[in-house]
């Protein structure tokens, strides 16, 4: 089942998991696939992405390891343990 997050909680995990990476919003764009104007809409709570990049981003934040594991509690409770 995919994960259930909304805005704003989806612009706050963009913008910590950017400065956590020390990320550009273009860095991170490119990193996902997407624009920099998506995830400017994203941390700014205008827009949420399709499923298929919310994906994208749990997987940055699986690939963090140890640095991303609160992350994954707090936005991704359903998934822990897989």
């Amino acid at each position: 089942m995919p994960p259930v997050l909304k805005q704003p909680e989806f612009g706050r995990l963009v913008k910590e998991l950017r400065c956590r990476t020390g990320l550009s919003q273009e860095a991170f764009a490119l990193k996902v696939g997407v624009s920099y104007a998506s995830i400017n809409r994203w941390e700014n709570c205008r827009t949420m992405p399709v499923q298929l990049v919310v994906r994208r981003v749990e997987e940055v934040v699986k690939d963090m390891g140890d640095r991303g594991q609160d992350l994954l509690e707090q936005f991704f409770p359903e998934d822990r343990g897989n």
